[in-house]
Parts: structure tokens; C-alpha cells; sequence
């Protein structure tokens, strides 16, 4: 990995995430190349050394850096979800071909059913109907059929007849005086299994099949309907469930340009005024979780700015302009204040100071309802921008005397908390009226 790519990770850790993770068409050195170009653009250098000595020096480079990081990290993720949402969409595919090849074939398998079942009624219903014809024109066909009937019943009783009367009949007895009597009962047996199905034939014919026969044939064939709708209903409800289900699209990311202007660059200086009125001079309180601070920047972060040993002397003579320098890099910027509605920025820049632009970030992105990462992105300012600027300053000031009050420093500090979160609201609702 190169060493300019770990030095932009300074400046913007979210950038080595992006270099690292991506999977949709462009590959992971694509991304890297635009690192290491927009390190290069920005500073005009490429020895790592130099890099790192002007990134270290000159805040204002290093924040045109960390804007150039957040675009790359912007167009990445979102040609990240876009390929992710084109997977999703070809599985969406695949899936939906296959439940209505299932569909398709399931019809097809019921109308044949249908059909068999219409057939077998039909059946019937043109043998009854030719007989019916041949009556209502006298032909003397229409004899034969009752005819063919009658001698097919007389002749069933007849022989069930002779068959209980067997046991007196001669011919029926077997033995030395009639070696003949087995044979003869065994063509009987035929003759009675043919009438007897002859015999079914014509029931069938002239009384039709027996009632419950007839309505349990019905109710199988209402049985595999029912089931047939009810796994076609299921099918749909999953088909349907499926494209509900499908991501809304990702928004067009616009190529940033080669020199960036800042939204909103005007409200940072009228921001950061009011922000040094209220963070006043110097003060070391040793209840004060921040130690040593001056115009509201604390020991440690004056230390992490400058990348070099400090001693509390120095953060009793940091400069205003200085501390103007790390309030744009570290907290206005870091928060995308540039891109934020007039006053609302105010409030977040301001929380952001007072309790660090991952919690700010986080609370915005509560109040609009978006993903609570504390990364001010595109997807946030978006929402920011659909959402009345008066309710998120209101709701803001609210939700942040919440967090005041559930702190144990309250008690002491609760007052002056209370007094600067109500002036930046009165502040940021003003800025609304510009």
C-alpha cells in the first residue's frame, strides 16, 4: 500500500475503508490511484516526507485534502451500492423466472385435470344424449338399448338364481357320474363375472352413478382446485413480497470539480464568532473532563493539531486565528457545515465543539432519520434538506439539553450548558430570517 494512501487515512480514516472494500466494477487500485492523485493535486508533492510535513503544517491544505477524501468516499459508496443493488436486482430476476415457471407449470398440470374430468362427464352425458335422439325421432334403434339392457339383468338374476338353487342342480354336482361338473363351474364363473360387469354397465348407464360417488368425485376435483389457487396465491404474495422488497435507487453522485466551492462559505466566519463568544479565554478546571483549555480548543486537541508535544503555556497562547483554522478543519468541515441549511450548521457546529462531531453528527442524523453513523454524507444532507430547518434547530437544542442532563458534571456545569445551548437556538433561528 502506498504511504500516501496511509497518510490520507490520517486525514480522513473512512478513505482506507473505501480502498480496501471495493467489489463492484472499478477495482481496488482504481480507488487507490484517486487517493494518491487527490494527495498529490492537493499538496503538490510526492515524497511521503513532504507530504506529511505540509499535511502537518499548513491546516488549510489539509482541509482541501480531507474535502477531496470525503468526495472519493461519496462516489465510492455509491458505486458500491450500485453494484450491489444490480446483484440484487439479477437474483431478484432469477428468482421471480423460476416462481412463475412454477406458476406456469402448475396451470398447465390443472387443466389437464379439468379436461379429464370434463371428458368423463361428456362421456355419459352424449351416450344419454344419442339414446334421447333416437327416441324423439321413433327409430327403432332406441329399441336396442333397452332390449340389450333387459336380457343383460334377466339374465344376471337368472343365473344368480340357478347359482343359489346349485346345490340340487345334477349338472352343477361334481364326481365319477359327472366328471363334467368342475369344468361347467368354472364357465360359469366367467359367465357371472361378465354379467356382472355388464350388469354395473347398465345401472350406470340408466341410474347414473351413485350420488355419493358422484359428490365425492366433486369435492376431489373443488379439493385440487383450492389447493391449486391457494399455492398460486402464495406464489404471487411471494413474487409481490419480492418487488416491494427491491432498494430504492442510489442517487446520481455528481464528479466533483477541480476547484471546490464551498455552499455556504460566508456563514463560517459569522459561526465561528459566535462560537469564540462563548468559549471565552483561557481556563484549566480541574472538574472539567478537558483539561487546559483556550478559546475552547482543549490540550489534547491543540496537541493532536499541531502533531507535536505542547505544554499548557502554549495552549494559554494559541491564537484566534489559529483556533479559527482548527474549528474549520477539525469540526465545521468534519460536520459538511458548508453543505448544512443556514442554522443548522450553527448547531451542529457548535455541539460538534462542545461535544465532539460524532455525537453532533449522530444526534442530526436521529432528528432526520437516517442511519446514526455520525458521518454527515450525502445520504444525511439529503434528508437535512427534505426536513423544515426551524424543527431540526428546535429538536437539536432539545435532544442536546437531554445528553447535558444525563451527564454526572451537571450539577456544575448544567447552568452554563443550559444558557449556551438556548443563545445558539435563539442564534440559529435568527440565521432563518436572513
Amino acid at each position: 500500500m502506498s504511504p500516501l494512501i496511509v497518510l490520507a487515512s490520517n486525514i480522513l480514516p473512512e478513505i482506507l475503508k473505501s480502498v480496501l472494500s471495493a467489489k463492484h466494477r472499478q477495482s481496488v487500485d482504481t480507488v487507490s490511484d484517486a487517493v494518491i492523485s487527490a494527495v498529490k493535486e492537493t499538496t503538490k508533492k510526492e515524497d511521503p516526507e513532504e507530504v506529511a510535513d505540509i499535511l502537518a503544517k499548513d491546516p488549510q491544505v489539509a482541509a482541501d485534502l480531507r474535502m477531496k477524501l470525503a468526495e472519493i468516499a461519496a462516489k465510492e459508496e455509491a458505486e458500491q451500492r450500485a453494484f450491489e443493488l444490480a446483484q440484487l436486482e439479477k437474483n431478484q430476476t432469477h428468482a421471480l423466472s423460476v416462481m412463475q415457471a412454477k406458476l406456469d407449470a402448475n396451470k398447465e398440470d390443472q387443466q389437464q385435470q379439468f379436461n379429464v374430468f370434463k371428458e368423463e362427464i361428456a362421456d355419459t352425458q352424449d351416450a344419454r344424449g344419442r339414446f334421447a335422439q333416437l327416441a324423439e325421432t321413433g327409430s327403432k334403434l332406441a329399441w336396442a338399448q333397452p332390449i340389450i339392457s333387459i336380457v343383460i339383468i334377466l339374465g344376471f338374476f337368472v343365473v344368480l338364481g340357478l347359482l343359489l338353487m346349485g346345490k340340487n342342480l345334477p349338472a352343477f354336482s361334481s364326481g365319477p357320474d359327472n366328471p363334467f361338473g368342475e369344468r361347467l363351474f368354472q364357465i360359469i364363473n366367467i359367465v357371472i363375472g361378465a354379467l356382472t360387469a355388464a350388469f354395473a354397465t347398465v345401472v350406470s348407464f340408466w341410474l347414473g352413478s351413485s350420488q355419493g360417488s358422484k359428490q365425492k368425485d366433486i369435492n376431489n376435483f373443488k379439493a385440487q382446485a383450492q389447493q391449486f389457487e391457494a399455492e398460486e396465491q402464495r406464489t404471487r404474495m411471494l413474487v409481490n413480497t419480492v418487488k416491494s422488497n427491491q432498494p430504492a435507487a442510489v442517487p446520481t453522485v455528481i464528479a466533483p470539480q477541480e476547484e471546490k466551492k464551498f455552499a455556504n462559505e460566508n456563514n463560517f466566519p459569522r459561526c465561528v464568532d459566535i462560537i469564540l463568544s462563548k468559549e471565552g479565554g483561557y481556563v484549566d478546571d480541574p472538574d472539567d473532563p478537558g483539561g487546559a483549555t483556550n478559546l475552547g480548543i482543549t490540550f489534547d486537541t491543540l496537541k493532536s493539531w499541531r502533531k507535536a508535544p505542547i505544554t499548557k503555556k502554549d495552549v494559554k497562547d494559541l491564537s484566534v486565528e489559529e483556533a479559527k483554522q482548527i474549528y474549520r478543519a477539525n469540526y465545521w468541515n468534519a460536520l459538511s457545515c458548508d453543505d448544512l441549511p443556514a442554522g443548522v450548521d450553527l448547531v451542529a457546529f457548535d455541539f460538534g465543539v462542545n461535544a465532539g462531531t460524532s455525537r453532533s453528527g449522530k444526534l442530526l442524523q436521529r432528528i432526520v432519520g437516517v442511519a446514526q453513523d455520525g458521518q454527515v454524507g450525502p445520504i444525511t444532507l439529503a434528508a437535512v434538506k427534505a426536513v423544515d430547518p426551524a424543527h431540526i434547530i428546535r429538536r437539536f437544542s432539545e435532544l442536546r439539553l437531554n445528553y447535558y442532563q444525563s451527564l454526572p458534571h451537571f450539577p456544575k456545569f448544567g447552568k452554563g450548558w443550559t444558557n449556551r445551548t438556548n443563545s445558539i437556538e435563539a442564534d440559529a433561528l435568527k440565521f432563518l430570517n436572513v
